[in-house]
C-alpha cells in the first residue's frame, strides 16, 4: 500500500528484506528526496506497526546503469547500513559493485561471523543470489555451494566461542533434514536462510538459541516417533533437559502442554491416514500412537468434533 501511494513497486528480498523500485521523476536531487522520503515512511511503518528496525540502502539515480547494477548497488548499500547500524546509506554515484567470485563471497561470510554476526543475513542473501546465478538454478550444485557457505560462517563462530560443539552438530542435523526435504530452489534457499538466522541467534542470544534448538530437536523426535510410546521423561532426555524444566519450556514455546501437543500430532497423523488409505480405524489408531481404539476415538472426537469414520467419509 505504501509503494502504491508513492508510485513505486515493492517486492521481497529473501526472508529479511524489502525492495522499492522508484521511477525517475525530474532532477537527480528531486529523485533522491523522493526516495529518502519513501525510506523514512517505510522505516516509520516498520517500527510502529511491526516493531522492526529498517536499514535502507539507496542506489544513485542514473540513466545509464542497467537496473540489475542499480539493484546490486542498493543491496550493497543496505548491507553497509545494517553493519553500521545506520538508518540509510547512499550508494556512491557511478559506482558499480564488482561481481565477486563465489569463493570471495564465501570468505566474507566468515568475516561477518567473526566481526558482526548480524550482517550475516544480508551477506548470505547476496551469496544465495550469486550461487543460483552461477549454477543456473540447478538444485544439486546450489545445495553444495550453500552448504560450503553455511559451514564457513559456522566454523568462524566456533572459533570465536559463540557456537559450542553440540549446537554446531544440532544446526547441521536440522539443516540437513530441511535441505533433503526441499523440492525446489526456493525451498532449498529458505532452509539455508533459516539456518543462517539460527547462527545469528546463537551468536547474539546463545542461551535462548540453545534452548530453542533443543526444543526443536524434541519436536522433530515426536514427529518421527509418533506411532511409538512417547513419555515426557523420554522426550526431555532427547532435548537434554530435566523433565520439569522441559515441560515448562515446552509450554512456553508451543502454548500447550507436552501431552496435548502429542495428542494433536497423533490426531493429525490419523487424519492423513484416514484420508489417504483404506486401513481400518483401529489400525489407523495404532499407527498414530493410540494403542486402544476407544481411546483413539475419544481423543479424535475431542480435537476434531467428529468421529474417525465420519472424517474419512467426508474426505471421500
Amino acid at each position: 500500500d505504501l509503494a502504491r501511494r508513492c508510485g513505486a513497486i515493492c517486492g521481497r528480498v529473501g526472508d529479511h528484506g524489502v525492495m522499492f523500485l522508484v521511477g525517475p521523476h525530474g532532477s537527480v536531487a528531486r529523485a533522491r528526496r523522493e526516495v529518502a522520503r519513501l525510506g523514512e515512511e517505510a522505516a516509520t511503518m516498520a517500527r510502529r506497526r511491526f516493531g522492526f528496525v529498517l536499514h535502507l540502502g539507496v542506489s544513485s539515480p542514473s540513466g545509464s546503469d542497467p537496473l540489475s547494477a542499480l539493484y546490486e548497488q542498493a543491496l550493497a548499500a543496505a548491507e553497509r547500513a545494517l553493519s553500521q547500524g545506520a538508518p540509510l546509506v547512499q550508494g556512491k554515484s557511478g559506482a558499480r559493485p564488482s561481481a565477486s567470485p563465489i569463493g570471495e563471497l564465501r570468505e566474507e561470510l566468515g568475516a561477518a561471523s567473526e566481526e558482526r554476526p548480524k550482517a550475516l543475513i544480508s551477506r548470505f542473501e547476496r551469496y544465495i543470489e550469486a550461487v543460483t546465478a552461477y549454477c543456473g538454478y540447478r538444485p544439486e550444485p546450489i545445495r553444495w555451494h550453500l552448504e560450503a557457505g553455511f559451514e564457513r560462517a559456522a566454523q568462524a563462530l566456533r572459533r570465536t566461542g559463540a557456537l559450542e560443539e553440540k549446537g554446531y552438530r544440532d544446526l547441521f542435523d536440522g539443516l540437513d533434514r530441511s535441505a533433503r526435504g526441499a523440492t525446489t530452489v526456493s525451498e532449498l534457499a529458505a532452509a539455508y536462510r533459516r539456518a543462517i538466522a539460527d547462527l545469528v541467534d546463537a551468536a547474539e542470544k546463545p542461551v535462548a538459541a540453545t534452548q530453542d534448538r533443543s526444543l526443536r530437536r524434541a519436536l522433530t523426535f515426536i514427529q518421527e516417533h509418533v506411532s511409538e510410546p512417547l513419555s515426557l521423561a523420554a522426550v526431555s532426555r532427547v532435548a537434554g533437559f530435566a523433565p520439569r524444566h522441559f515441560s515448562r519450556l515446552f509450554k512456553q514455546r508451543e502454548r500447550m502442554t507436552f501431552e496435548h501437543y502429542v495428542r494433536q500430532v497423533r490426531v493429525e497423523r490419523a487424519k492423513d491416514l484416514l484420508a489417504a488409505t483404506d486401513l481400518s480405524v483401529e489400525r489407523v489408531g495404532q499407527l498414530s500412537g493410540f494403542a486402544l481404539r476407544p481411546y483413539f476415538q475419544r481423543v479424535f472426537k475431542q480435537l476434531t468434533h467428529t468421529t474417525p469414520l465420519a472424517f474419512r467419509n467426508s474426505k471421500r
